[in-house]
């Protein structure tokens, strides 16, 4: 079972070429954003490897580049994510459309 990301991996004291490098290149996450100092990607977590995990591999291949940088790495999940709506309730009957229709039509028809 995969699960769909987003990946934050901000940094100090490595490019932003070196961090691409391991994060897209070896590990094949997409690119949304990035900047001097940080890194957004989208991919998927598949084989039962979990987020912290995840980190872990990612932390020591570019721990590996640079030993003395600093990195962070931020998971969102986004499947199933918590939301909020707000606004009328759709689920309505054959009754209930009839009312609304006319009342739509005797609004337009003043």
């Amino acid at each position: 079972m995969s699960r769909y990301y987003e990946l934050n991996v901000a940094f100090v004291g490595i490019s932003l070429d070196e961090v691409k490098k391991v994060v897209i290149g070896k590990f094949g996450w997409e690119e949304e954003y990035s900047s001097d100092c940080d890194l957004t990607c989208r991919g998927s977590l598949g084989g039962g490897l979990s987020d912290e995990e995840a980190h872990e591999e990612i932390y020591k291949a570019i721990k590996k580049i640079k030993p003395y940088c600093r990195i962070k790495t931020r998971w969102t999940y986004l499947e199933d994510l918590p939301y909020e709506e707000y606004g009328d309730d759709l689920e309505i009957d054959d009754l209930q459309e009839v009312v609304i229709d006319k009342l739509n039509k005797d609004k337009k028809d003043n």
